[in-house]
Parts: structure tokens; sequence; C-alpha cells
């Protein structure tokens, strides 16, 4: 059974090959709390474990502890966890710690830790999880959010709740291993097995294309709101493999217009170069929005503007005007939806950017919902 423990600068620096050899496979590591606003609180050895675990062979996580006001507060506080742990080397899912109520009612409390984890699995297309436990999980907590659940309460079962209907069960926060005493120690559930299973399809075709990093290399020009997790996730390559491309790069101060190296064989005409002669074009006529272009094409604003650069506000665009339109127009092939798929998964698998069949299926955030059985379409 694995080892699943979590840690933050309270157990200091840790020395994580040795927890590695004392058999701990899988770790979070607090990353922040508040937002930038607010407490915009780093955990000091954030991005030490991070690395470091991962470096030993410990599949690394980070969770954010909530300390929001409201709905809004707990946006912000999901940007801040996102901002700060871009880049860094994390598999597993990301977390929010739920432990207080410091909104006005339950109400107000559960409408923000569903914003922050809709936010999150929206803007990374990564898993999520909710921490919390005992008494305040039972009873303050609404349990309609549908994200896996890791609970914590320190006895010889998760009185309360189901393992099986666990992800993680939290069940010591005095426990020692790798010379570290006390760590919170956890035991794995019924979600999380599943999840597990999921990631080792997704993870192959990650590995599968991360071999590509020492082969040729091509330009990518960094567009608004583009980051280093979204980009990975596009083009399906495993976490850090265009940090490492760019080591001269700092992940977190990317500027548009920059430009970074990316494997050459990622999505052939996905990066902003000058591939994009495969496609059909389109004549913008009077009255037309890119928005309807891309819906009646079978695609995404967000597709089209990186196959036109030339583009710079997607509100602005002329008749007469030539549009790029992604190859082979609006063909697609259709798939069928298998049990512990996501659109990020399904993504990776096809080499597309989720985002475009979500556009073409109509698939709605934040959640993004899909079912075993279901025949999505996938655009080529």
């Amino acid at each position: 059974m694995s080892k699943v423990v979590d840690v933050s600068h309270w157990q200091g620096e840790i020395d994580w090959q040795k927890m590695k050899s004392d058999g701990v496979d899988h770790a979070f590591c607090k990353a922040t709390q508040g937002s930038e606003d607010g407490t915009a609180f780093i955990d000091s050895q954030l991005k030490r474990n991070a690395t470091e675990g991962h470096k030993a062979g410990v599949e690394m996580g980070a969770y954010h502890y909530a300390a929001f006001i409201s709905e809004e507060d707990a946006k912000k506080e999901a940007d801040w966890f996102l901002k700060n742990i871009q880049g860094l080397p994390l598999a597993l899912p990301h977390v929010l710690d739920m432990e207080e109520n410091r909104c006005g009612s339950d109400k107000e409390m559960n409408k923000g830790l569903r914003a922050f984890l809709d936010r999150v699995h929206e803007k990374t297309g990564h898993p999520v999880m909710l921490y919390s436990g005992g008494y305040f999980y039972l009873n303050r907590i609404y349990k309609d959010h549908g994200y896996p659940v890791w609970y914590a309460r320190y006895a010889d079962e998760p009185k309360g709740c189901d393992l099986n209907d666990l992800a993680l069960w939290q069940h010591t926060m005095k426990g020692s291993i790798g010379g570290i005493s006390p760590i919170d120690m956890n035991t794995p559930g019924g979600m999380w097995k599943s999840w597990e299973d999921e990631k080792q399809v997704i993870e192959r075709d990650r590995q599968t294309k991360a071999e590509v990093v020492h082969a040729d290399k091509d330009q990518y020009t960094i567009r608004s709101g583009d980051n280093y997790w979204d980009l990975e996730n596009r083009w399906g390559l495993a976490h850090g493999t265009l940090e490492r491309l760019n080591s001269d790069v700092n992940p977190q101060s990317l500027n548009v217009g920059q430009k970074i190296f990316v494997p050459s064989d990622v999505r052939k005409g996905d990066h902003n170069t000058s591939h994009h002669s495969s496609g059909d074009t389109y004549t913008v006529k009077q009255g037309d929005a890119l928005s309807v272009i891309a819906q009646n094409h079978g695609t995404s604003v967000d597709r089209l503007l990186e196959l036109n650069p030339g583009i710079d506000d997607p509100n602005v665009i002329h008749t007469g005007q030539k549009i790029q339109l992604p190859g082979g127009g609006a063909s697609h092939e259709i798939y069928t939806v298998q049990f512990g798929d996501y659109l990020s998964k399904i993504g990776a698998k096809f080499n597309v950017n989720w985002h475009d069949i979500a556009s073409l299926n109509g698939i709605a955030g934040p959640k993004y919902t899909i079912h075993p059985g279901d025949k999505i379409k996938i655009p080529n």
C-alpha cells in the first residue's frame, strides 16, 4: 500500500531520499495561505519540498490553506495558489485545505470552497481535491461539490465516512518516517486508487512525449494568459518539460511576445509559427464575430487566436479578413468516454487541447462533466 505523507515548513528541511528509502511514494506539501492582497503566505519550504521530493522519486502534490471570507475572495486565493505552484513538478491533485469558516455563513463558505476548486480545475485541467476533517467536514461542509475528499480523523477508522468513498484518510498527526517526527500519515481510499489507475494511463502518454525533450527544438511565442502548466496540458507533455528546455527562463515571469523553446514535434501547427498550411481558411463576412466562427467550425476562440497570431483583439475582426482554421476544417472523430476519463486526459491521449474538446461538444465549465459511455467529438 502506498505511504502518503503531508508536510510543511514545520518539518524543516526534509531528507527526501531517506523518505523514499523508507517507503514514501506520495507526499503533499503546503504551498500557500490567503491571497495576494490578503495574508499572501507562501510556505518557506514549498519549492524545496516539491523539487527535492520529485528528484528523490516521490510523487508530489501541493495544498492551499483556506482563509477566504467570501466567494470572490476564494477565487483570489485560487489565483494566489496557482501563481506560486507554477513550474513546480506536481503530479498529485491540487488540494484545498478547509478547516475553518471565516465567512459569514456556512452557505457562503461552501460557495467559496466550490469556487476555489472549480477555478483551479478550470485553469489547469488538473485533478483537484478537498481536505477537511472530523466534525467540521461532517456537519459544516456540503457534500455536493463533486470532488474527491481527503478526510482527517485520528482514530482506528475514518469514523463518519466510508474509506471506499474517500481519496485519502489522514489517520494520525503523530507519525514517524524518513527521520521526521511528528508527521501526518495518510491511508489511500477507494477514490485514490481509481485516480491512481487513471493517472498511470495519462502519465505513460506524457512520458512518451517527454522523450523529445533532448531532440530538435522549435520556438513558441508567449501569448496573453500563457503559463507552462497550461501549455504542457495542451500538448500532452510531462509537467516540467518546458522548464527543462528553458532553464534560463523564470516560469513565473513570462512576458507576452517572449520566445521559449518547445519540442519540435508537439502539436505541429499548434504553436504560433508558420505551420498552418494544412488547414482551411474562412473569409470574414459583415456581422461576423470570432466566437461565432469558432462555433460554426467546431473549434474555440483560443484555438483561432493561436492559428492567427495577427489577431490582437478577439473582438476586432474585419470584413474580408482571412481566418486560418484548424487543419481539416470541422472534421472530427468520435470517442467513447471510458471510466476514469476526464477532458485533460482525453486531450493528452489525442494530442489536442482539452478546451477545444469542451467547445466542440458544448461541455460547459467550470466542472466540464463527462460520463462513461458518452460519445464525444475529437477535433483533428
